[in-house]
């Protein structure tokens, strides 16, 4: 966290500001300056990205916000001398509103009466967080009216749209010999661990306003869940950090009375987001020694993981039969993870990420570049002598309670010119026994350019829904400005040469096909 970034313009621009920028072009009303710094300059006095690329080339209209006192700490980053230089800095570069500092309010007035700062670079920055006001209504009515509060807060619609949204959150990594979904009528169900009755925690990190209260846990969820005949037993046998020998017997002694186990485990919500960053992203080893336990008592046994980042599992992937990555899901979570569980709802998430086998294998990304020397059995090759190149779960990966097969993939044309667009479809069958969704993904390579380009890049995907035995086309549409990249001008260009098209479920597996650009 905080710390110095190196990242070069055309990395900057390819990787990390499209995420931005399509927040711009969707209509943002602010922007937070972060508090780092980038390339030597800090990111609330950074002309080029808050002016240069925000204002100018985006064409941003609301107004730059800094983060909690990042103008004050460009004292700490040594790139301010004093409080007033700090102002001056920020100001220019363009952040308008001074969130927690205070330097705003102390420095600027005597800076524009010393001829320092002009009085129209403040007025404009007024001029933008007035319009932004003027818009939000805050004119009419600027005090908040508390009886609204109950009126959008957890309301049954609201419950059910974050129910939804955690279900479609929920990953599925391994589910051996189809041990999920569970019986709702199983005679007994041992629901263990630190995070099974957990509520705060499943709020996550910079939950604000969240009330523990309002969470349904894990644990009430399954009891909500299963029939009444069913008996629903728990121990949390150990703490998210710490433990002892009398929780884990407890723990076990209870597993063995029972049909199934539903380990819940993973991070506390302070134990990721800001200022969570940990040296070792397994899971913390009292957990550990409880999956352990558990897993020798033979019995049938889901892992239910609730993180805020991916967690190094390779012990776990390699040895508990059904594993589900939950997140910190929100108020809805318990619910949510239960209806997968039972298989109310069928599974349908994708990684977002990818999840390494080892903390040594970080930077890990499916959009990696090929080097000169990509991996093979050599041995001067760019790979591990330890440990696959590849992540124990890839990027967009995600399992259902069905399969779906892809077959067909067609290109609309394999010739085209540099401003025209490309038509890609694959059928894709739901070849399981039950109804379910698929992320459908596709993804390009640049076989050759005047830079070099990564070895795979997402330039779309779509949710389908199929009843079991359904098949579906689904298209794809390739536009020009998602083949062009910055050239070694730093111009964005389309290149023409030969380019592979992947469609399929995930980063690691599809089918393939080729166009050329002339």
């Amino acid at each position: 966290d905080y710390n110095t970034t190196e990242i070069s313009e055309r990395t900057l621009r390819e990787i990390y500001l499209p995420p931005f920028e399509a927040a711009v072009r969707a209509g943002v009303g602010t922007v937070m300056s972060a508090f780092n710094d980038l390339n030597g300059i800090p990111a609330s006095a950074n002309a080029f990205t808050l002016t240069q690329i925000l204002r100018k080339e985006w064409g941003f209209k609301g107004f730059v916000v800094s983060d909690w006192n990042s103008i004050g700490e460009l004292l700490a980053h040594g790139f301010a001398a004093d409080r007033g230089e700090a102002g001056r800095k920020a100001l220019k570069a363009g952040v308008d509103m001074d969130m927690e500092g205070g330097i705003y309010g102390k420095v600027l007035a005597n800076l524009v009466e010393s001829g320092v700062i002009d009085q129209q670079l403040i007025d404009e920055s007024v001029r933008r967080i007035l319009r932004i006001k003027y818009l939000l209504g805050l004119f009419e009515q600027p005090y908040l009216d508390e009886t609204i509060k109950a009126q959008v807060t957890l309301t049954p619609e609201n419950l059910a749209l974050a129910r939804q949204l955690a279900r479609e959150s929920i990953v599925l990594l391994k589910n051996e010999k189809s041990i999920l979904p569970l019986r709702k009528d199983v005679r007994s169900i041992a629901v263990i661990g630190p995070l099974a009755d957990a509520q705060s925690d499943l709020l996550g990190t910079w939950s604000c306003r969240g009330r523990a209260e309002d969470v349904v846990s894990v644990l009430a969820a399954v009891k909500g869940c299963v029939s009444k005949q069913t008996r629903v037993l728990h121990d949390s046998a150990c703490g998210i950090l710490k433990g002892d020998e009398r929780g884990l017997s407890r723990a076990v002694n209870l597993a063995q009375g029972a049909d199934a186990i539903i380990a819940v485990v993973g991070e506390s919500s302070a134990m990721s987001g800001e200022g969570g960053s940990r040296t070792d992203i397994g899971l913390p080893h009292v957990q550990l020694d409880l999956l352990k336990a558990l897993h020798k008592t033979g019995k049938p046994m889901v892992a239910v993981i609730l993180a805020g980042r991916p967690l190094t599992i390779p012990w776990i992937a390699e040895h508990i039969p059904a594993v589900l990555l939950g997140w910190h899901g929100g108020v809805q979570a318990g619910p949510a993870i239960a209806d997968v569980l039972f298989g109310d709802y069928n599974p349908s998430g994708r990684l977002p990420v990818s999840i390494p086998h080892s903390v040594g294998q970080i930077p890990l990304y499916y959009n990696h570049k090929n080097t000169g020397r990509p991996i093979s059995d050599q041995r001067f090759t760019s790979k591990y002598l330890d440990a696959p190149n590849t992540p124990l779960y890839s990027f967009g990966f995600g399992l259902s309670y069905t399969r779906f097969e892809y077959d067909h993939v067609q290109l609309d044309k394999e010739l085209l010119s540099a401003g025209e667009s490309l038509q890609v479809s694959v059928e894709v069958k739901n070849v399981g026994a039950v109804a379910g969704e698929d992320v459908v993904q596709l993804y390009v390579r640049d076989l050759a350019g005047s830079v070099t380009r990564p070895v795979k890049e997402l330039k779309g995907f779509q949710r389908i829904s199929l009843r079991a035995g359904e098949s579906k086309t689904v298209p794809f549409s390739i536009e020009p400005a998602q083949l062009s990249f910055y050239n070694d001008a730093m111009k964005k260009v389309v290149e023409a040469g030969k380019f592979k098209v992947y469609v399929g479920p995930d980063s690691q597996r599809g089918l393939e096909a080729a166009f050329i650009i002339n």
